[in-house]
């Protein structure tokens, strides 16, 4: 099914492999379990993206646990997916990730109703405490993909408006990129991951534009 809209170039037994198959043959877009045998998935994204600054990373697992889910955004994951989703779904989440988009499946929604009950994740300013009610609202339109413009249009604000609480929230938070606030956002239950609506499908999974440096 994916070699009738992705090219398969090749395939990779470990991390050593993977890195190696990387640099001769400098895939758009890498599948990557999170145990890779010889390093973790956190490891091979950070050398994968020194080999190519512009690959962007799915990763591929059974794992939803809220550590792991956090690991593989804070080293910039561009995607996550389970090992049993359908070939639907990934073909989806491929389309998402190949645009420029994030693609986090849906089945993340239990890993962040249980963050959102574990104290450990809750210290400092890394609390929803810590944000207004509009940057909490503002921060989960932002994790849900939504650009500053249709939030802006959404919320009957100004887009300088929607710049300058974004500003805060990365502030705040610490965070740079659109994948961090989504972090965020999942780890704390702001955010339960249940499908986004965008106006080209009803029931499309989450995905949102890394708008790392960008208002």
């Amino acid at each position: 099914m994916l070699e009738s809209e992705f090219d398969v170039v090749a395939t990779a037994r470990d991390g050593s492999r993977l890195l190696t198959e990387s640099a001769r043959l400098k895939p758009a877009i890498v599948l990557c379990e999170a145990e890779l045998g010889d390093m973790t998935s956190i490891d091979a994204i950070a050398r994968l993206r020194e080999l190519n600054p512009q690959v962007k990373v799915m990763i591929v697992t059974d794992r939803t646990d809220a550590l792991t889910v956090q690991q593989a955004l804070g080293a910039g994951a561009n995607g996550y997916i389970l090992k049993r989703c359908s070939p639907e779904e990934l073909q989806l989440a491929l389309r998402e990730v190949a645009a420029g988009r994030l693609y986090f499946t849906p089945e993340l929604k239990r890993a962040s109703e249980r963050a959102a009950k574990s104290p450990a994740w809750r210290n400092g300013a890394d609390t929803p405490a810590a944000l207004t009610s509009r940057e909490r609202e503002i921060l989960r339109l932002v994790a849900l993909g939504h650009t500053a413009r249709a939030i802006a249009a959404m919320l009957s604000i100004s887009v300088k408006t929607v710049a300058f609480h974004k500003n805060n929230v990365r502030q705040k938070l610490r965070v740079r990129s659109a994948a961090e606030m989504a972090a965020f956002a999942i780890r704390t239950g702001i955010l339960a991951m249940h499908p986004a609506q965008p106006a080209n499908s009803e029931a499309a999974p989450p995905a949102l534009e890394d708008d790392t440096g960008r208002e």
